[in-house]
């Protein structure tokens, strides 16, 4: 909670400088989507950014195609650059909209 309300404080701060501010999701892997820190974390974050925040980016990536390097976290390369792909639509889209 502490962190998030530090994220919030400064995201304030940054936004008043003129800075753009986007928040998205990570995927987890599937082992640990609903894990009790990742649980935590998106109820975290959504206490001090609401989930129908203007700044939230909706990501469109074939989920189910994305795995992850042998250490059961990182997304593997292929799968970053699909993610990447999708983020980057993301913020292009959200950007035309302003």
């Amino acid at each position: 909670a502490q962190g998030a309300a530090a994220l919030k404080s400064l995201v304030e701060k940054l936004e008043a400088e003129g800075v753009a501010i986007f928040f998205y999701e990570v995927p987890y892997p599937s082992q640990l989507d609903r894990s009790v820190y990742a649980t935590m974390a998106r109820e975290a974050l959504a206490r001090v950014i609401s989930p129908d925040d203007k700044r939230r980016l909706m990501l469109e990536y074939p989920a189910e195609e994305l795995r992850s390097n042998a250490d059961g976290i990182h997304l593997d390369d292929r799968s970053a650059v699909i993610f990447a792909a999708a983020l980057d639509d993301a913020i292009h889209i959200k950007l035309a909209g302003q």
